[in-house]
């Protein structure tokens, strides 16, 4: 995964929030693709995310955020607290 294509995928996914065409298996993906990586690509998925949160449906923004929820808070790091 390249940290640049990542940073320039944020375009893609608004238009397909946009065009109601955005599904949440992509949060699932997105998700997944940070686990455990270094923290630029992390904080580069995150800052996907954030920009991404304005575009996509209420039940998209719920379903994140049990996501984030499933974060241990002793796993907490400042990337954690950036993307809440």
């Amino acid at each position: 995964m390249h940290i640049e294509i990542l940073k320039r995928s944020d375009v893609i996914l608004k238009f397909l929030a946009e065009n109601k065409a955005f599904k949440k298996e992509y949060l699932d993906l997105m998700w997944s693709s940070s686990e455990g990586k270094h923290e630029a690509v992390t904080r580069t998925i995150y800052d996907t995310i954030v920009s991404i949160a304005g575009y996509i449906s209420n039940e998209s923004r719920e379903y994140l955020f049990e996501k984030i929820k499933t974060v241990p808070l002793s796993d907490y790091t400042e990337l954690t607290i950036d993307l809440i």
